[in-house]
């Protein structure tokens, strides 16, 4: 037992060595790579974003449309408002989906048409009163006339 300690007091402890300290530096080839991968996903973020913006360009022009026949409507009380409305929503539909597809569509088909296409948009529910505004020149209430410019406005952001 006393050779064990005698070993244990012969070793003495050294300072440990310690490497110099890393430099940081964007200059690595690691960093290079990741900039470049950085900078290729903003580009094509950038060119779906400009697709997807210049694709509903139709979408924007369409809701001015029918804001600006709300504004009709409700400075003149006009009731031909409500034609220009189907005919602006006619032409979103034919310019998404295509002439041979909805130029044939009336009444309650069209209505369900939309119906289908949209998200949570109810034209059948209104059938009667878009009827009234339509073929008797008979405008609907103040509310009835919201709801349908609203209606219209879901559908065109909405439709698939």
């Amino acid at each position: 037992m006393n050779d064990s300690l005698n070993i244990s007091t012969d070793l003495k402890m050294k300072a440990l060595y310690e490497p110099e300290a890393v430099a940081f530096s964007f200059e690595t080839v690691g960093w290079q790579i990741l900039l470049i991968v950085v900078g290729v996903l903003i580009l094509v973020g950038l060119f779906f974003i400009t697709r997807s913006y210049i694709r509903n360009a139709y979408r924007r022009k369409a809701v001015a449309l029918v804001q600006v026949i709300s504004v009709r409507y409700n400075s003149k009380q006009d009731v031909y408002c409500f034609t220009d409305l189907m005919v602006v929503l006619k032409q979103v539909a034919m310019t998404t989906y295509g002439r041979t597809q909805v130029a044939d569509l009336s009444g309650m088909e069209w209505l369900q048409f939309l119906e289908e296409k949209g998200k949570e948009t109810p034209f059948s529910k209104f059938g009667s009163i878009w009827n009234q505004a339509l073929y008797k020149n008979e405008a609907p209430s103040n509310e009835d006339a919201l709801s349908l410019f609203g209606l219209a406005k879901k559908w065109i952001k909405t439709h698939v």
